[in-house]
């Protein structure tokens, strides 16, 4: 019996330790240095990259961009504020210090994006 209350209590506050430097991990500030590739038709100078988190955008000069964030923030590939009439949501990733995102715009996203939007309007809540 008190093998198993130890045994318990062993796994119980490893878990604890685990998310406690897990959440230490997460909440580190780092500046992310974002590569673009991309086959669209576009200069790479129209596209921005945003922290969902924090909604900080910061353009890309040169197809490369620097934006802050801590590790469990996103990031999301968007148009240049220059570029406000137009509505674009690309490629979603995770922070981390170095990173290289390819942007698809070959890929049609009409018929995925309309269902998207059906369920986001139509969902239980």
């Amino acid at each position: 019996m008190y093998k198993f209350l130890l045994f318990f209590f062993t796994i119980g506050a490893a878990a604890l330790i685990f998310k406690h430097f897990e959440r230490i991990h997460y909440a580190q500030t780092v500046i992310s240095r974002v590569t673009l590739k991309t086959n669209c038709d576009m200069d790479l100078n129209t596209f921005a990259i945003k922290n969902i988190t924090s909604g900080e955008i910061r353009q890309f000069q040169h197809g490369e961009a620097f934006i802050k964030g801590t590790l469990a923030d996103e990031l999301m590939i968007v148009l240049s504020e220059k570029f406000d009439q137009v509505s674009f949501e690309g490629a979603i990733v995770n922070v981390k210090p170095k990173l290289e995102v390819f942007q698809d715009c070959k890929k049609p996203v009409g018929i995925e994006s309309i269902f998207k939007s059906f369920n986001e309007q139509f969902a239980a809540k």
